[in-house]
């Protein structure tokens, strides 16, 4: 059966699932019960592997006169260092996502007017939302975690 209510709140929570729902329903309709499954998992495999593959990665900025740091795009008031960069990686380290951490690491590093000295990574989530950061300090010969 199709609960049409699920699909409404698909389509305004997450359109991606709402469009692989949708394929699936077409596929059982049109090919028979196996085909619609086979079609929703690979889709929903499909869109797994995208999704973890190419993560969101936003620069964060220290909230003003709080130890709180936020997407500096989301929040432009927030304030920055120089030469250090801050930013949060919204996916699992893995083989399919570290290609797409260090590309996106040396494309920010690359573009900086300035030349960071220290580079902070974030690869969690607190409960209240905010990002405890971990320090990376590099340098050509070595890199050292600071926690």
């Amino acid at each position: 059966m199709m609960d049409v209510a699920e699909l409404s709140r698909l389509w305004r929570v997450a359109r991606a699932d709402f469009w692989i729902s949708v394929a699936a329903i077409l596929g059982v309709l049109s090919a028979g019960v196996l085909s619609g499954v086979i079609i929703g998992v690979i889709l929903s495999l499909g869109w797994l592997v995208y999704i973890n593959s190419t993560p969101k990665m936003p620069v964060l900025g220290r909230q003003t006169g709080t130890q709180v740091f936020h997407s500096v795009e989301e929040y432009p008031d927030s304030e920055t260092y120089p030469g250090m960069l801050v930013m949060r990686f919204d996916a699992g380290l893995f083989f399919a996502s570290a290609d797409a951490l260090e590309d996106c690491l040396r494309e920010l590093v690359q573009d900086a007017e300035t030349r960071y000295h220290t580079v902070v990574l974030s690869f969690e989530r607190d409960r209240s939302g905010c990002t405890p950061p971990v320090a990376v300090r590099c340098s050509p010969l070595s890199v050292q975690t600071v926690c």
